[in-house]
């Protein structure tokens, strides 16, 4: 069964308690990811997948994510940031760790739950091909002691889980201003540091009890926090929303 990815600083410190080494890997590739994906399944060995905050993050990551969700064993996404805006953008795309080069970097990570690490010294493989670099992360793991550990790693570290933010509201403006502030609405919030994904819209079903929603996705449970009071959402919240959606329904929901 696959293993969701797990909070980093509950892996960190399982493996220095167990005596294994936790390997990271530079992703600069989709060979890259395959290599290490395959070995990391094989040994059934937590990994960290290491990408650089580069112009390569933005089609990296998604696929990183994607693929560490179907892997057996915790994984951890970890950026490198160079930049406030680097990290941002690659906890929207779904990095759970981050390593930041300043300290405004650090503090908007620590803000949304995403913990602030020490670089992890990532292996960086050779151009050898697909088989040469998988054969070069499994002995990297076996090296490590961290072959065989996935299991009992993953029972005993939080799942690392999004959070949908959904409210189901009547606004009590005309459609055409409905539209006007969701769109200014989806624009604005998308932006807040933690939040991934913002979807707006309107009930298929004209009868239907609330006419319109929004679902906005948070990084992790701790941006429930960091959202409400980040000063774009009460800008907006306060001066364009709540005054129009008096009736209206607000709940956070994570995976089960």
């Amino acid at each position: 069964m696959p293993v969701p990815l797990v909070d980093a600083s509950d892996l960190a410190t399982h493996a220095r308690s167990q005596g294994f080494a936790l390997c990271g890997f530079a992703i600069r590739d989709l060979e890259d990811l395959h290599a290490v994906a395959t070995a990391a399944e094989a040994e059934q060995a937590p990994v960290c997948f290491v990408v650089a905050d580069d112009w390569r993050a933005q089609y990296l990551l998604p696929a990183i994510e994607r693929r560490a969700r179907s892997l057996r064993a915790p994984v951890l996404l970890q950026l490198v940031a160079a930049t406030a805006e680097g990290a941002i953008h690659g906890m929207r795309l779904g990095c759970n760790c981050i390593v930041a080069q300043q300290a405004d970097t650090a503090a908007i990570a620590r803000a949304c739950g995403v913990p602030v690490i020490d670089a992890t010294a990532a292996e960086v493989m050779h151009e050898a091909g697909v088989a040469a670099k998988t054969d070069a992360v499994t002995a990297q793991l076996r090296r490590s002691r961290s072959s065989g550990t996935g299991t009992d790693a993953a029972t005993r570290c939080k799942r690392w889980e999004s959070v949908e933010h959904c409210i189901v509201y009547n606004y009590s403006g005309s459609e055409d201003d409905a539209r006007a502030m969701m769109a200014r609405g989806q624009a604005e919030l998308a932006e807040i540091p933690g939040v991934t994904e913002v979807f707006v819209g309107r009930a298929v079903d004209a009868a239907a009890k609330y006419r319109y929603v929004w679902l906005v996705r948070f990084a992790s449970r701790a941006v429930i926090d960091s959202y409400r009071t980040h000063p774009t959402h009460v800008a907006f919240a306060d001066g364009a929303f709540r005054p129009f959606a008096k009736d209206r329904l607000s709940i956070d929901f994570e995976g089960c």
